[in-house]
């Protein structure tokens, strides 16, 4: 589902895992009887469907600072506030590994 432009909708893209940041959306009056996870899923292309039912039903996502269902109709005065989870995983960290080297000059490493 595709929302169409309009000037009172503020869709930004969800953040990098690591910055798990609360994004605040404000529906346009086009969008208005878009159910809350439809809304969402055209909002955030990148994230599945169930990515965003699983983030609605843990109470990531609330509609005028109270929870709601993903079947919500959204209004055009409603304020979204989705509130991304944190990372599972912490980064990568680099190990140091002892390598041999068998042959080494200024173009190659074997």
């Amino acid at each position: 589902m595709h929302l169409p432009d309009d000037e009172d909708d503020d869709l930004d893209l969800l953040p990098e895992p690591a910055a798990a940041q609360p994004i605040e959306l404000s529906v346009g009056r086009k969008a208005e009887g878009t159910r809350l996870d439809q809304y969402l899923v055209a909002a955030f292309p990148d994230q599945s469907r169930s990515v965003i039912k699983r983030l609605i039903e843990a109470g990531g996502v609330t509609v005028n600072g109270a929870p709601a269902k993903a079947s919500y109709k959204v209004r055009a005065v409603d304020r979204i506030r989705v509130t991304p989870p944190a990372p599972t995983h912490p980064m990568p960290v680099p190990e140091d590994i002892p390598l041999e080297v068998l042959y080494e000059d200024d173009y190659l490493a074997l």
